[in-house]
C-alpha cells in the first residue's frame, strides 16, 4: 500500500510529498522497534524488570525471580570490591604491610 502511494508520488513528481511518506514510514517503523526493544529489556533484564515491570504479564511474574536476586547480589558485591580498590592505597616503603580488609571496609 505505502509502495503504491510512494510510485504515485514519484510519478507526480512530489518530492514532498515522497518525503514526508518516507519520514512517516521510518517513524512507525522506528516506534516498532522502541517498543519491542523496551518490552524486551522489561522481560529478560534484571533492573529493568525491576524498575518498570512489565504489566502485561500476570502479578505472579512482577516479582524477581531467585536467579535476577542473585544477579543482583553479586553486581553489588563486585562493585563493592571495585570501589573498595580504587579507594586501596599502598602503604607508604618503610611501614608495616599488614593488609586488613576489614578496617579498609570500614574506612570506605
Amino acid at each position: 500500500e505505502a509502495a503504491i502511494e510512494g510510485r504515485a508520488l514519484i510519478k507526480e513528481g512530489d518530492v514532498l510529498g515522497f518525503a514526508a511518506l518516507s519520514l512517516r514510514l521510518f517513524r512507525q517503523r522506528c516506534r516498532f522497534y522502541v517498543r519491542k526493544l523496551v518490552s524486551t529489556a522489561r522481560e529478560e533484564h534484571t533492573i529493568v524488570s525491576f524498575i518498570a515491570p512489565h504489566f502485561s504479564i500476570d502479578p505472579k511474574s512482577l516479582l524477581l525471580s531467585d536467579t535476577q536476586i542473585s544477579q543482583i547480589f553479586w553486581n553489588c558485591v563486585v562493585l563493592e570490591m571495585v570501589m573498595l580498590s580504587l579507594l586501596y592505597s599502598p602503604p607508604q616503603p618503610g611501614a608495616s604491610t599488614k593488609f586488613s580488609p576489614f578496617a579498609l571496609i570500614l574506612k570506605a
